[in-house]
Parts: C-alpha cells; sequence; structure tokens
C-alpha cells in the first residue's frame, strides 16, 4: 500500500509543477536564492520523519518504508 501512495504522490506533485510553472519557477528560485534557509527546512523535515518513524509500530513502519520507495526511489530507477 505504501509503494502505491508514494507513486501517486509522486505523480500528482508533478502534475501540480507542470499545472503551475511560473509558481513552480518562483519557489525554485526562491530554494536556490536561500540556500541556508531551505537546507534547515529539509533537515527539520527529515528529522521530523525518522522521529515519527521511530515511534510508529510495524504497521505504519511498512507504510512509510512503501511510500518512501515509492515516492522516490522508484520514480529514479525509470530514469535510468
Amino acid at each position: 500500500m505504501g509503494v502505491g501512495e508514494g507513486i501517486w504522490s509522486t505523480a500528482e506533485g508533478l502534475w501540480d509543477a507542470a499545472s503551475h510553472p511560473i509558481e513552480t519557477g518562483k519557489n525554485i528560485g526562491y530554494a536556490a536564492l536561500h540556500l541556508i534557509q531551505t537546507g534547515k527546512a529539509a533537515y527539520n523535515s527529515g528529522e521530523q520523519a525518522y522521529q515519527t518513524f521511530k515511534e510508529a509500530d510495524g504497521n505504519k513502519r511498512s507504510n512509510m518504508i512503501g511510500s518512501l520507495i515509492g515516492g522516490n526511489i522508484v520514480p529514479v530507477a525509470k530514469i535510468k
């Protein structure tokens, strides 16, 4: 279930980025111009996800792993 959710979430994100190119460009530009703030936000997001994973039960952990694989690893693997 997690892998499918991850793939669906990735597809939604790509569609949103493609259907709003000006907003996407503004956001990418902002992130590039504010590297420290962007880095801190990414770190905090990762730390929060780690804490959630650490405190979760087995079902929630497996769902999180599936979402990670489906949302990040599978799309990258298909590019090659």
